[in-house]
């Protein structure tokens, strides 16, 4: 009993400074020190896209297209909500830091559409709106980044991940 309840208790206080992992929908409206955001290409894509849910342009009026002469422009429509939603995710989770936000980016597959690629390397010919990542080696993502880190100096950096060790963790 108390013996065992007041280790619980003692453990649990001093956790409180350890690293804590939370999603990006929880994060709204807290701050940490530091934010590692390790896959913010990350986003939910259905192999077959079911039909395009989205706002009408004009009354805002929330639509489902079962199969309309617009379906088209309807999924372009969902499109470019399904951006801004994941741009306002993105910068939920990156205005949590209140010193050091760290995040990975690079050529990764299926990141053309996250909100990063969109924001990193724009395409502006793009529509909907989109990013030019797809089209891009890692020499022109690096380039894209640094002339990025130069606009704000001291405020932007650019590395390259360490190359992991031959090493691999053996616990239980």
């Amino acid at each position: 009993g108390d013996v065992r309840d007041e280790a619980r208790q003692l453990r649990l206080e001093s956790d409180e400074a350890l690293v804590k992992v939370i999603t990006m929908h929880k994060s709204k409206g807290l701050e940490y020190p530091l934010v590692l955001i390790p896959f913010p290409w990350s986003f939910f894509s259905p192999r077959k896209p079911p039909p395009p849910f989205f706002h009408h342009p004009v009354d805002r009026v929330a639509c489902l297209d079962l199969g309309s002469a617009e379906l088209d422009a309807n999924r372009t429509l969902e499109g470019v909500e399904q951006l801004a939603e994941r741009l306002r995710l993105f910068y939920v989770a990156v205005t949590r830091a209140a010193r050091l936000c760290l995040l990975c980016w690079g050529k990764v597959s299926g990141a053309e559409g996250s909100a990063l690629a969109y924001l990193l390397h724009p395409d502006p010919d793009a529509e909907p709106p989109g990013s030019r990542l797809g089209g891009l080696d890692e020499a022109q993502i690096r380039a894209d980044l640094e002339a990025l880190a130069a606009r704000a100096p001291g405020c932007i950096g650019v590395e390259t991940l360490p190359v992991p060790a031959d090493t691999r963790w053996g616990g239980p």
